[in-house]
């Protein structure tokens, strides 16, 4: 098959697990590319994620008991799509996993990430390093597909045009989550990100919306707290990821803690600055930044373009599934 070229049938019996807007736009160029699949979501809003995930393996144990699939695919490092792992795994059914062996020491999503490296059967790495943390992880060596390792770039800059940034706005993107592992949740680095913020007047800043992680309501608070009576603030709540992107391609900088700052925003062509630890140990392109002191500098930065990701795996994913499947249907 061509890179790029998508089978026309066959992945029905394929469950797909999209639980949250970070999982939603990574994973429509694989749906897309797995015609006959079909998507089950869990909508954990409002909920801790104890609870949330206690409740999500019960919503999943009973969903695959009904439609009993073939192959359930997850991805990223939420708590919701571990329990959507664990739930086949004790159905003894087979878990394909995306994004797996990278490394977020800051967040508890790195111990989630790794506990379905475990789980799963297949594995899709974004990264060669990533490749190598599953190996030793698993024991698996090298790039074997008969093994079930297998590199193929990061999903979420599929559709997306290399290099496209236009930076034509005076505007900062800002993204930014609870630190996990924290005892503060992070909302310390939250609060001197928007006093550093509050020096740059001249631009327009919108935040996206925060997740559902342990301290997002006083993070919620703190960010409408700074927004509150200024027209060159906003919030944007619930983007999609298309939508997320043509923002990002007209930043001028892109800010906060989220993997979007460290993929997709060194893939358009936009300078990062990367807050905190809940990213580190994910490789850094040059167009990224770690400090709110660098703020400044980033919005002046003119380098080469130099993105670490891939784009254009969904196609390489949909293969390896379509030839695990036809490996295993009966002749």
């Amino acid at each position: 098959m061509v890179e790029g070229e998508y089978p026309v049938s066959g992945f029905e019996g394929v469950c797909v697990i999209s639980n949250s807007r970070a999982e939603a736009g990574p994973l429509e160029s694989v749906i897309a590319a797995m015609p006959g699949c079909y998507v089950v979501k869990f909508n954990s809003d409002g909920q801790s994620p104890a609870g949330a995930m206690s409740q999500a393996m019960t919503y999943f144990t009973a969903i695959y008991t009904v439609q009993k699939p073939k192959l359930v695919v997850v991805l990223g490092d939420r708590y919701e799509t571990l329990a959507a792992a664990l739930a086949a795994m004790f159905l003894k059914i087979p878990v394909a996993h995306i994004h797996g062996g990278e490394t977020t020491t800051g967040a508890f999503d790195d111990s989630m990430r790794h506990a379905m490296t475990h789980i799963a059967e297949l594995h899709f790495c974004a990264t060669g390093e990533a490749m190598e943390k599953i190996s030793d992880m698993t024991g698996y060596t090298g790039q074997a597909v008969n093994k079930g390792v297998s590199i193929v770039g990061a999903p979420g800059l599929d559709g997306i045009e290399g290099n496209s940034a236009k930076r034509d706005r005076k505007m900062i993107l800002v993204t930014y989550h609870p630190e996990t592992r924290l005892a503060d949740n992070g909302l310390s680095g939250l609060v001197e990100m928007c006093k550093a913020l509050k020096e740059f007047d001249s631009y327009d800043i919108t935040f996206t919306g925060v997740n559902n992680d342990p301290g997002c309501e006083e993070f919620r608070r703190q960010i409408t707290l700074f927004c509150f009576h200024s027209s060159k603030k906003v919030v944007r709540e619930n983007l999609t990821h298309k939508e997320y992107i043509v923002l990002m391609q007209h930043a001028a900088l892109v800010i906060g803690n989220s993997s979007a700052g460290v993929i997709e925003a060194p893939w358009v062509g936009c300078p990062s600055i990367n807050l905190g630890n809940r990213q580190t140990g994910r490789p850094m392109a040059p167009s990224v930044f770690h400090s709110v002191d660098d703020i400044g500098k980033a919005l002046m930065w003119v380098k080469e373009w130099k993105p670490i990701y891939k784009g254009c795996a969904a196609p390489k994913i949909a293969k390896v599934i379509k030839d695990w499947l036809d490996a295993r249907s009966p002749t």
